[in-house]
């Protein structure tokens, strides 16, 4: 019960953080969490998936954002994949108990971490999302 309570709750910062960075003005350029990207923080982290998310964003015209819990031998943490609609698009599906590689910054919401990543890999495919100025894919494509 605690961890259902953990994820919701780190799932609703996750939310009013790319909220509050799209009030700022950044979101215009589809920056929204690429916003709070270190990349002093990157690093690797290899595990299983061990749920996906999906949650609503409270502000009108914004997509719906996943996430995922991906538990490593050392920890289970949030990796942040970004608009649902553009993740559906790659054709990259993730299932819990998939084996996967992420690549990311390394950042800490409501006192949890969270990864937002360059890469995600299964097997011998893998997905590009943020770039190394932490600008991910659907904000390239405006640009």
């Amino acid at each position: 019960m605690k961890k259902l309570f953990w994820s919701a709750g780190l799932l609703l910062a996750l939310l009013a953080a790319a909220g509050l960075v799209l009030a700022q003005g950044q979101g215009g350029q589809g920056m929204g969490m690429g916003g709070l990207y270190d990349p002093k923080t990157v690093e690797v982290l290899t595990g299983e998936v061990a749920k996906l998310h999906t949650a609503a964003s409270p502000l009108e015209g914004v997509a719906n954002r996943l996430t995922l819990d991906l538990k490593t031998h050392k920890e289970t943490v949030a990796v942040y994949l970004g608009p649902e609609d553009y993740f559906k698009a790659q054709n990259f599906p993730l299932a819990q108990e998939d084996k996967i590689e992420v690549k990311g910054s390394r950042i800490t919401m409501s006192g949890q971490p969270v990864i937002i990543p360059n890469y995600i890999k299964k097997g011998d495919k893998t997905l590009n999302l943020w770039d190394a100025q932490g600008v991910p894919p659907w904000a390239r494509s405006k640009q």
